[in-house]
């Protein structure tokens, strides 16, 4: 049995580059146990911060685009991926957003977020930048995309919910034991009276389509009214933005706040451990790994109804906001967290079990599994 996994760039700093890790190496381990003849390639121009290309029971083709421009880039390796496709004459093909496959994983599915105060579904962009395959399944991160993918596709189409595995070792509430420990490596003294609130941003993407103007927009209100706020902010930040955000930190924030910021991190986790509150307003997001991440960690999160993420919240509506551009609600419950900071640690951390309980990689990888057999199984090849 021949299986593939197409993906042009695999970055195990990102949420997605996560994702097809570790359904990776899950599915050459049980292919194997199944058949020692099984073979699994993954096909993808750039693999970054990942071991599986170590792994003996995975072979790795790259394509090594990385100096052609972006959209030449982009359209060589489809053709690439599709020739070798067609000459190896794979059993199964999965593949990651590169349009048709036995199984299509979806993970960028872009949109027109509402206007400011509407809560009504976004619009998809217009049909050139359509994500339309013809796969045998469709598979998206959250309800918000299916709802946006069949809106935009057509609802002729077998689409389904697989919501991303979080890494349950790495991300529990037991974290938080450490918190005064990881504070002072990040320079945060815990020892006044009045100890520090920490509020973080959180993406492995760009800080402008995750809502950083709104964020500092929330934090330049707050700093009226809260004496000792550390905000920590970790994500990339495009060189043409960069200006804009320095004169914006300079001019609302200091001295009131002290600023944080991090362009990567492998030691994520750490970075949830030292917050008391993580504020997701992307305007944009099919899921949002950090939202659940965080949450696994007994933080809690203020995020809106364009982050797929948002349904996994749904015991604490009212951190749901309608939209990203909902500031003055979101200042208002970033205070009123903050003067009940007791309270609500209670319901985060029964929630912080209900997430682990029910969004583990291992639960995550059998209900993959389940997909590449029911496929398998329709083509007569188990």
């Amino acid at each position: 049995m021949k299986i593939a996994i197409v993906a042009h760039s695999i970055n195990g700093m990102t949420g997605a580059g996560r994702i097809i890790a570790a359904q990776t190496e899950f599915l050459a381990n049980k292919m194997q146990a199944l058949n020692k003849k099984a073979e699994l390639t993954v096909i993808s121009n750039q693999i970054k911060h990942l071991d599986f290309v170590t792994n003996p029971l995975i072979k790795v083709r790259l394509t090594f685009l990385c100096f052609i421009h972006t959209k030449n880039r982009l359209l060589r390796f489809k053709k690439f991926a599709n020739a070798l496709i067609q000459t190896e004459k794979y059993d199964l093909v999965i593949t990651h957003n590169q349009g048709s496959g036995d199984i299509a994983f979806i993970h960028n599915f872009f949109y027109l977020p509402p206007n400011s105060g509407q809560s009504e579904l976004p619009k998809p962009l217009p049909k050139k930048s359509s994500n339309k395959t013809n796969s045998k399944i469709i598979v998206v991160p959250s309800e918000l995309t299916k709802k946006l993918y069949l809106l935009k596709e057509g609802l002729n189409q077998d689409v389904r919910v697989l919501i991303p595995g979080i890494d349950i070792k790495k991300f529990n509430k037991e974290l938080k034991r450490k918190k005064t420990e990881l504070r002072r490596k990040y320079g945060i003294s815990d020892n006044s009276e009045n100890p520090p609130f920490v509020i973080s941003l959180i993406t492995s993407g760009q800080l402008e389509n995750r809502g950083i103007e709104q964020f500092l927009e929330v934090i330049k209100r707050l700093s009226n009214a809260i004496e000792n706020i550390v905000v920590i902010v970790v994500g990339n930040v495009t060189w043409y933005a960069k200006p804009k955000l320095n004169f914006y930190l300079k001019q609302a924030l200091a001295p009131r706040v002290r600023f944080k910021y991090f362009n990567k991190i492998r030691e994520i986790e750490e970075i949830y451990a030292v917050t008391d509150l993580m504020i997701f307003p992307s305007r944009n997001e099919t899921f949002g790994m950090v939202v659940a991440e965080a949450l696994a960690c007994s933080v809690p999160v203020i995020t809106n109804q364009n982050v797929g993420a948002h349904q996994i919240l749904s015991d604490v509506p009212e951190f749901i906001m309608p939209s990203s551009d909902s500031i003055q609600e979101m200042s208002e419950l970033a205070l009123k967290l903050y003067q009940q900071q007791a309270y609500y640690a209670g319901i985060f951390e029964k929630l912080a079990d209900k997430i682990v309980a029910n969004y583990s990689w291992e639960k995550h990888l059998n209900d993959f599994y389940k997909i590449v057999e029911e496929v398998l199984i329709k083509k007569n090849n188990i």
